[in-house]
């Protein structure tokens, strides 16, 4: 495996800014704004739709296992602790579907930055590697989890590290659930912040998308998802170099990392093809 290079301050300033991902993001979506909105109205509806089926299913299983009829204090509420029991059984029975079609919209969003090819259809190629992104959505909750019971500032630093699994996972489907959590982790270190900037740019595109009853999400999702994946294509250079010395002596501009992307997509697109 390449050793893992960990930007300094210093190093991290010869790095893509944010304002110039967000500006690559929006000139790669640039005439295909539809294409990808659509791309995720199919998704939204997938994952709310089985997320409701599996609110509606969660507390008949609930009250089987229990064997006991659950105390709801109204006709949508659950009595504690009954209701935080319904709440992670509803997550757990979602995560089925939810997990894979996660990794799918990543694919899709890789192909479409690396190729300029919106294929509609690789939204459900996550599900060609179900048990592996499945076992690391589980994980990544524990550990997410463990970090909420010790204080919520350790689950936000777990949450941090563990951003690029998915992105991980798209371009080696061949990795572990345990070394893909591991290799994000260690991506990012360094780099933490600078990811967590980014999607402070987003918290005023996101209010305005609540704001339009959701629809403005079917735009904002997709140029977030974009921006990260820039993010990652970026940070994946000092990850993959072999030559440490050479970051410092290289700043990284968008136009280098657009050549990076059409001489690498050959390459590294048939992970990303169904």
């Amino acid at each position: 495996m390449s050793p893992v290079i960990v930007a300094t301050e210093s190093e991290q300033s010869k790095f893509i800014r944010n304002s110039q991902i967000t500006f690559m993001a929006r000139s790669t979506l640039k005439g295909n704004w539809v294409k990808a909105a659509l791309a995720t109205f199919v998704y939204f509806l997938i994952f709310f739709g089985t997320r409701y089926i599996c609110g509606l299913v969660s507390p008949n299983l609930l009250s089987l296992l229990l064997g006991t009829k659950l105390v709801a204090v109204s006709e949508t509420k659950l009595e504690f602790p009954y209701s935080l029991l319904n709440s992670f059984l509803a997550g757990f029975l979602h995560s089925f579907v939810a997990a894979a079609l996660a990794l799918g919209l990543t694919i899709y969003i890789l192909a479409a930055y690396r190729t300029k090819s919106y294929q509609m259809n690789l939204i459900f190629a996550g599900f060609q590697y179900y048990f592996l992104v499945l076992f690391t959505h589980w994980l990544i909750y524990a550990f997410v989890g463990v970090g909420l019971v010790v204080f919520i500032i350790p689950a936000i630093i777990i949450s941090l590290a563990l951003t690029m699994v998915n992105f991980i996972i798209a371009d080696n489907p061949d990795i572990s659930a345990l070394e893909a959590l591991k290799k994000s982790n260690q991506m990012v270190k360094g780099f933490k912040w600078k990811y967590c900037c980014l999607t402070f740019r987003f918290i005023g595109w996101l209010i305005l998308g609540v704001l339009t009853l959701g629809i403005g999400l079917l735009w904002v999702t997709p140029y977030f998802l974009m921006s990260a994946a820039i993010f990652y294509e970026n940070i994946s250079m000092a990850s993959t170099s072999q030559n440490p010395q050479a970051l410092e002596s290289e700043t990284i501009t968008p136009e280098k990392q657009i050549n990076k992307k059409a001489n690498s997509s050959e390459s590294r697109s048939g992970n990303l093809t169904v």
